[in-house]
């Protein structure tokens, strides 16, 4: 009887280790795009074609995002074709005339020889924007 309630024991100590261990972060990519993004869940995508005035152009934006252990994970990726924005263009008029992220917070950022900016967003909810040009988009995490 002992060794039946040891038994049990054991196996849901097991059983509760395995439950704690968090799910790998997998790779997602949009077909025919020039990223990846690894994501904790499978995320949720939406596409659109947004009218950007200031560029005379429309252009094609996507938005993936997940949740996981209680954090909200986006990704904003927006085609930086002909003509191209500048980052800090972008940052300008997209971002800074929208959102309450702070000036002060930049830290200069490479990621795979992309140059990118951090900021963080101090309140209602605290947060951390990365944001990367590549060759054709702009993609903020």
């Amino acid at each position: 009887m002992k060794r039946i309630l040891f038994l049990s024991c054991a196996l849901l100590l097991v059983a509760l280790d395995v439950r704690a261990q968090p799910a790998p972060w997998q790779r997602y990519t949009i077909r025919r795009e020039e990223f990846s993004v690894m994501m904790p869940a499978h995320p949720a995508m939406a596409t659109k074609k947004a009218m950007v005035m200031r560029l005379g152009k429309e252009r094609v934006q996507h938005t993936l995002g997940a949740y996981a252990d209680g954090l909200a994970f986006t990704v904003l990726c927006v085609n930086n074709s002909s003509p191209r924005e500048s980052l800090d263009d972008y940052l300008e008029k997209e971002i800074f005339t929208h959102a309450g992220w702070e000036r002060t917070s930049e830290h200069e950022l490479t990621l795979n020889g992309f140059k990118g900016k951090q900021y963080n967003l101090p309140n209602p909810v605290p947060g951390t924007m990365q944001i990367f040009a590549t060759r054709n988009h702009i993609c903020r995490f």
